[in-house]
């Protein structure tokens, strides 16, 4: 039997990601210092930086086939028992995988126990959503209420030849299995 801190090492992988100064584009492995107080770097720094430069956040880490991410929405309201929770980026992958993340800076005592916690719990309030519910709370989200199908409108935007109905398909299977990256 495995053992749940095994199965959590397989499950996740924690990244390390290094921000080179503001004069530059976000690369991996070059480090920089990050100072504290006034125009210091938040965790709403830290998620805003993430969808807008989805290519720093390294899936084939964790899924050789998982390719790259479209960011769909920020702070997604997910409902449950006593209130309201919110996912810091929900994104889909090509094949119409979820991409659940949660930011927390390393200096945040809750970086190293709690996020994992708070992600769980995003993936099964998540798991329980059907394709119409997550596309509502998406339309909600981002005010957008033109597009009937806003997930599929933004992974068309990044891969043109992408089908509708396997799209579909396919992240309706990824919220029905809670099959997320």
């Amino acid at each position: 039997m495995m053992s749940l801190q095994t199965y959590l090492q397989g499950a996740f992988q924690l990244v390390a990601m290094f921000i080179p100064s503001d004069a530059e584009r976000p690369s991996f492995f070059k480090r920089s210092r990050l100072h504290a107080g006034e125009g210091a770097h938040d965790e709403e720094w830290l998620q805003l930086l993430l969808f807008e430069s989805p290519e720093l956040v390294i899936l084939d880490r964790m899924d050789a086939d998982a390719g790259n991410f479209v960011p769909i929405v920020r702070e997604l309201p997910l409902t449950r028992e006593g209130g309201v929770v919110f996912l810091d980026i929900l994104g889909v992958s090509r094949t119409g995988r979820l991409v659940l993340i949660e930011c927390k800076l390393w200096r945040n005592p809750q970086a190293r126990r709690e996020v994992i916690a708070q992600t769980l719990e995003y993936a099964a309030l998540t798991r329980g959503l059907t394709y119409g519910d997550l596309t509502a709370k998406v339309r909600q989200s981002t005010g957008n209420h033109l597009s009937l199908n806003p997930i599929y409108d933004l992974a068309k935007q990044r891969w043109p030849k992408l089908d509708e109905s396997t799209f579909v398909d396919a992240v309706s299977r990824s919220l029905d299995l809670g099959d997320f990256y």
